[in-house]
């Protein structure tokens, strides 16, 4: 029999649900006038508390108690995500319009071909000849040549600030949001000449040694493995540094669902714990038992937190294993559930910006979903023999962390990886063996072992490529609305609690959010068949325009599939509307009559825009291809005039300041956002 849950075992489950609710409220800024209230909503609410308590014996209504509570909690959570934005600081140094900039280095710098990528912090800002300390996290773009920066160094640096751009094309990587979730919105480029470095090493010590200790680490791997993919692997497993790994190796991790082998993790961690607990058992001393034993094994597991770079499933894995520690050692129980929640709780208060941090919330989803499903999973299916029995109990693991996290997952990556069973059994033995050996050559410094976990992790990269590469490995373009996200964790949640309880309730319910969920996708799949949609790219050195009907598309475009900005500007869009069959074409292939393209009620003509001659509106859009020189005159007034990248600077201005005085609408497509256009049949 199941024992009973006391509320009190829970207590942090019971705070942390509605101090999310206040923190996901403040981050949609569903009441950022009213910010400045908080404050004064918490010492009144205080008040309430201490009134209602002493007065009216709140503590014989233990309903309104608790409902006093989570509006507490609720309040506490939005206060906490509202103020944690720098910019609200009096001292921020956006509120100064300086060009010159003092910044420390708080991050490693990342190395790029022709830019360095760091993350700063703001201490001074000079205007004129005064300086005014401030506040701030800023990231800067140093342009190559210049000298190497390093963490902990002060710059002084002369530009402009600008703010983090938004995504210029359809479904594109969302990198403003994605610097947000560090507290960073602006950002410097600056040159050889703009940048003077005033001092070194002031960063923080520890960190200082953590960062030197890894790149020791990562010589000892450069110099003992040959294979340069398997040095990269080798060095996320380990350390954590993920920025040599190819696209390739990424992809077939991706598509195989084991990606989460490429991040630090609570797996990690795990691996080290447990060897580390083999290794202190042998001394069974009480004293060293009950208290050495615990300082060690923290300290070892914060110090490799630390020098992994202290990640967000790291951090929970650490919390959660010191609570575990903790108790232990104290003799007490805990509560898996309430450690969890503790953990969230205590990492959202010291960085709330963590709420939107995909890795954070896999992270979290996954050990909630091994608490839940693992357990019930393994009872399916009893065996008797002890390597079958281990190899189901690794299945439930695996099944039981996918159910927990595919929904988020979906949304985040919008593809599935069927073959995720297989790839991630495939992998147990040989990421734990690469974590010991990888460990044993760091602290021995013994080629051999090198060897052998290159030999180990080639394979491993060469199964996953393989796996990766089957038929029906994986199904794509899968995009779901934050609707149907939560639609499907209804479902899961239903039909789990069905499962516990046997009431049919729970069963109906799952049911009907089914049925709303196929309707949903069945109402996106009618829209789709017929659809007609241009889409001009916004591009910074090439052009491209789609031409989509349902699920297929002409595209124009000077790019090749496997180009860079193909991937990361139009195939986003182009996925995100379920479009299957893609024809790429440069724009002189085209089959047009007199360079004009005409699809569905729409006329386009390509080029430089003069027809003689021509009566108004004879085109719908006017797109501006390879013009260098500016040789006719406006006339004609289409719908719309869009120039690429391809037409020089004098003719985007020459057509832009005429269009303005035609009232034509104009877009620039090298630096303004790209265009949808409906298309009737």
């Amino acid at each position: 029999m199941k024992a009973k849950v006391f509320a009190a075992e829970i207590v942090f489950v019971r705070l942390l649900l509605p101090w999310l609710a206040g923190m996901y409220v403040s981050y949609r800024d569903l009441y950022r006038p009213l910010s400045g209230l908080l404050p004064i909503s918490m010492i009144l609410l205080m008040v309430l508390c201490f009134v209602f308590y002493t007065g009216f014996t709140l503590n014989r209504k233990k309903y309104l108690s608790g409902m006093l509570c989570i509006l507490a909690a609720y309040t506490g959570g939005a206060f906490c995500y509202t103020h944690a934005d720098e910019r609200l600081k009096k001292d921020h140094f956006s509120r100064l319009n300086a060009q010159v900039f003092l910044v420390k280095i708080i991050e490693e710098p990342r190395n790029t071909a022709k830019t360095f990528a760091v993350t700063g912090r703001v201490e001074a800002t000079f205007i004129g000849q005064q300086k005014f300390r401030t506040s701030g996290k800023l990231q800067l773009i140093l342009l190559k040549p210049v000298q190497t920066p390093v963490y902990g160094d002060v710059l002084l640096l002369r530009g402009k600030i600008t703010e983090t751009t938004r995504p210029l094309n359809p479904a594109q990587f969302n990198y403003r949001n994605w610097l947000a979730g560090k507290n960073i919105y602006h950002r410097l480029t600056a040159a050889k000449g703009y940048v003077k470095k005033v001092k070194s090493h002031q960063g923080h010590p520890i960190k200082a040694f953590a960062l030197s200790l890894r790149e020791n680490c990562a010589s000892v791997l450069n110099r003992a493995m040959q294979d340069s993919e398997a040095r990269a692997v080798a060095a996320t497993l380990l350390l954590g540094t993920r920025t040599d790994v190819s696209s390739e190796v990424m992809e077939a991790y991706a598509e195989t669902g084991t990606i989460h082998a490429l991040s630090v993790s609570g797996m990690h961690l795990a691996l080290v714990y447990f060897m580390l607990d083999q290794v202190l058992k042998q001394f069974t001393h009480r004293l060293f038992k009950r208290w050495l034993k615990p300082a060690i094994a923290g300290a070892v597991i914060w110090l490799y937190a630390l020098l992994t770079g202290f990640s967000p499933s790291v951090l929970r894995a650490a919390v959660m294993i010191s609570v575990f520690l903790i108790a232990d050692a104290s003799g007490r129980n805990t509560n898996a559930y309430n450690t969890l929640a503790f953990s969230a709780f205590l990492l959202l208060n010291f960085d709330p910006f963590l709420l939107t941090d995909v890795g954070f919330q896999l992270s979290f989803l996954s050990v909630f979903g091994l608490l839940t499903f693992q357990y019930p999973i393994y009872c399916l299916l009893p065996l008797r023999n002890l390597l079958a029995d281990q190899l189901w109990r690794l299945c439930a693991t695996s099944l039981a962390a996918q159910i927990s996290t595919y929904p988020v997952a979906l949304y985040y990556f919008h593809q599935f990886p069927v073959l995720f069973l297989p790839a991630n059994l495939f992998l147990t033995l040989p990421v734990a063996l690469v974590m010991y050996l990888g460990m044993a050559l760091l602290l021995f410094r013994i080629d051999f072992l090198g060897k052998l976990t290159e030999l180990i992790i080639v394979g491993m990269n060469a199964g996953l490529k393989w796996m990766a590469q089957l038929p029906g490995a994986t199904i794509d373009q899968i995009w779901l609305s934050p609707i149907q996200v939560a639609l499907i964790t209804v479902v899961i949640l239903c039909f789990t609690r069905a499962a516990q309880t046997f009431k049919a309730v729970w069963i109906w319910l799952a049911l009907f959010s089914l049925f709303t969920l196929e309707a949903l996708f069945s109402w996106k799949n009618c829209n789709m068949a017929n659809r007609r949609l241009i889409v001009f790219y916004s591009l910074h050195s090439n052009y491209a325009a789609a031409f989509i009907h349902g699920n297929k598309a002409t595209v124009l475009s000077d790019l090749a599939l496997k180009d860079k900005a193909y991937q990361m500007a139009v195939k986003p869009c182009l996925d995100s509307l379920q479009v299957r069959h893609i024809k790429l074409l440069p724009v002189q292939q085209v089959p047009a009559r007199n360079q004009v393209i005409t699809f569905g009620n729409k006329r386009i003509l390509v080029g430089q825009y003069e027809p003689p001659g021509v009566s108004d509106q004879q085109y719908d859009i006017v797109w501006l291809h390879q013009v260098r020189h500016v040789t006719a005159k406006f006339q004609g007034k289409p719908r719309l005039i869009v120039a690429d990248a391809t037409c020089s600077r004098t003719v985007t201005a020459y057509w832009e300041e005429r269009s303005k005085s035609a009232g034509v609408p104009f877009q620039q497509l090298k630096a303004e956002p790209a265009v949808i256009i409906h298309v009737s049949q």
